[in-house]
């Protein structure tokens, strides 16, 4: 059975939306959001990938005290994003009140939190420990998993890789 997808967006494109999205994480101490279809994984593709940073009303005010200096930001963010990933980024800053009173109930994917590359992968080393040793591999293996044929007094069986 197929693992179901949480976002349309390929590993790398994940993991280069989520880098560039660090600055802006950075610059306002809050995260932008991936959401929308692109970031729901529940169609078969999306026209555009809809990144949005909230802000409480105080913040909002500060960073877009007019609705042009809402579109400037906005429009700046989405090049920079789009530039920076090769995606057709839609950015948006909005209310925190807003977002929540029309959006509240879908799922947010936060981004610019310094996302593993594809979530450490399958069947990766297990980084945090430091074991990145060739572990569970015999001697002579050249760094491939050990078979039957290896291994002295095994039975012809597959042997399987922990």
């Amino acid at each position: 059975m197929a693992k179901s997808r949480t976002d349309l967006l390929t590993t790398a494109e994940m993991y280069e939306l989520d880098r560039a999205c660090a600055l802006i994480d950075k610059a306002f101490g809050e995260c932008p959001y991936l959401v929308g279809t692109a970031g729901l994984g529940g169609a078969d593709r999306y026209r555009d990938v809809d990144v949005r940073l909230m802000l409480d009303d105080d913040e909002f005010a500060a960073a877009c005290p007019t609705r042009e200096r809402w579109e400037l930001l906005c429009l700046t963010f989405s090049a920079y994003l789009r530039e920076r990933t090769g995606l057709p980024v839609d950015f948006q800053i909005q209310r925190v009140r807003e977002a929540n009173e029309r959006h509240g109930d879908k799922p947010r994917n936060p981004l610019g939190m310094g996302r593993y590359f594809a979530g450490g992968g399958d069947a990766t080393p297990d980084w945090e420990s430091g074991d990145t040793e060739d572990s569970g591999r015999q001697p002579g293996t050249q760094g491939r998993p050990a078979s039957s044929a290896d291994i002295q007094g095994s039975s012809p069986e597959p042997v399987a890789v922990p």
